[in-house]
């Protein structure tokens, strides 16, 4: 054991009844476990203040790195994309799921005969022959459905058959104002003589829909008095002069 060496000094105390004093003494090796308490502590206190800094360091390079990742690898060419990806990534899929690529292999019961397959033969000719594959049903839309919105043709076909239905002028009005309703209009023959003219019009915040409630107003009215107009000419209605 170390020596102990005893260091004189004074404490002042200040009482009800003035002042008093004394010589005290302090023991060296005290002193020494209280400046060897206060090192370990330092210590602990610049470990924990080196990782808070790594810990810092390592956020501030994630924050700026991966940003930096998304926004230059759409610039990367596909090749060295694919590359990587081949090189990388598919050998740590293959890796790490082996079991995912073995087939079941099914067990023969104890009383079935094992089949005999030629060693030498290739495994698929003695494969079944797969079914034929059913071909997609044929839907048939019929003429006087309403077209849906979104066909390649679009508002073209729309208006063909509007003049199929005997529409003489169509008109377009875009959307004004507040309502934002953009309008369509069209004159139909109203008799054989075409000297009246029926106007149906429509209006929908999309141009399409307002021509497909155009088409279906000028069909279903075509419907009604269809039989009526023909039957007219048949009675003798003035026919026009040439």
């Amino acid at each position: 054991m170390g020596s102990t060496e005893t260091i004189p000094f004074r404490i002042v105390t200040i009482g009800p009844g003035g002042y008093l004093s004394g010589p005290r003494t302090l023991s060296t090796g005290l002193g020494n476990g209280l400046l060897t308490g206060h090192s370990d502590l330092g210590r602990r206190r610049s470990d924990a203040n080196s990782a808070m800094k790594l810990r810092s360091a390592l956020l501030i390079a994630c924050l700026i790195v991966v940003p930096l990742l998304a926004m230059v690898s759409h610039k990367i060419p596909a090749t060295t994309r694919a590359a990587v990806r081949e090189k990388l990534w598919s050998p740590i899929v293959r890796a790490l799921s082996p079991a995912a690529v073995q087939p079941a292999t099914a067990v023969p019961a104890a009383g079935e005969p094992t089949p005999s397959i030629d060693p030498f033969s290739r495994p698929w000719e003695h494969s079944p022959p797969s079914p034929p594959t059913a071909a997609p049903p044929t839907i048939l839309v019929g003429a006087e459905s309403s077209l849906s919105i979104g066909e390649a043709n679009g508002r073209e076909s729309l208006e063909v058959r509007l003049r199929a239905l005997g529409a003489t002028q169509i008109d377009w009005t875009p959307a004004q104002g507040g309502d934002g309703l953009h309008r369509c209009s069209c004159r139909i023959p109203a008799e054989p003589t075409g000297q009246l003219h029926r106007v149906f019009q429509a209006a929908a915040a999309d141009p399409l829909v307002a021509l497909d409630n155009l088409v279906g107003q000028v069909s279903a009215w075509s419907l009604r008095t269809g039989g009526a107009a023909e039957g007219g000419m048949a009675a003798g209605a003035p026919m026009p002069r040439r």
